[in-house]
């Protein structure tokens, strides 16, 4: 789907606002639990999903994260060390005192990757940027800057920015008066 444009009125189950980590580990989550890649968009202005983390991993010169590895997109919660020994990557989990070993940047990215290769995530982006959500009956209008769609639900993953805060352009009194939001 990525560049390709959702086709206005388009039935999604579900959109997800932001390509980064958590918007990232939601779509794999809902793939993984059946539901179909024809009915899930994430949607994100940059070329590729987590080109935001990186950039910014990046600026800020980390070079291991902060977390341990058991935290990362895949399902499995030793897939990232079992993805640094099958490569032979085991000194990229730097080990900590009294917490578990944290992988380097380099590891948590390539892993990541080969998440998305694997349960071809990518396939489900959609490069664009959400202006607008709103109600549109019993459904949301998720207003793109490459069209319109409407879904049953919408995830905001989007980072705060260093405080936490709504979108300048979510209009929350009209959307918790929803019918579907209890």
């Amino acid at each position: 789907m990525d560049g390709d444009g959702p086709i206005a009125g388009q039935h999604q189950e579900c959109v997800i606002v932001g390509g980064g980590i958590h918007g990232t580990y939601v779509a794999r989550d809902l793939l993984d639990s059946g539901i179909s890649e024809e009915t899930l968009t994430v949607v994100d202005p940059h070329e590729q999903l987590l080109a935001a983390f990186r950039q910014n991993a990046h600026a800020c010169g980390t070079e291991t994260l902060r977390s341990s590895f058991v935290h990362h997109l895949g399902s499995d919660p030793f897939s990232l060390e079992a993805f640094a020994t099958e490569r032979g990557r085991e000194d990229e989990l730097v080990a900590t005192v009294d917490y578990p070993a944290r992988p380097s940047l380099s590891l948590f990215l390539d892993h990541a990757e080969s998440v998305i290769d694997d349960r071809e995530i990518e396939a489900v982006h959609e490069q664009a940027t959400v202006e607008a959500i709103g109600c549109d009956g019993d459904r949301y209008r998720v207003e793109t800057t490459t069209g319109p769609v409407t879904t049953a639900n919408v995830v905001l993953a989007l980072g705060h920015g260093g405080r936490y805060r709504y979108p300048e352009w979510a209009d929350i009194e009209r959307v918790r008066n929803c019918s579907q939001i209890q």
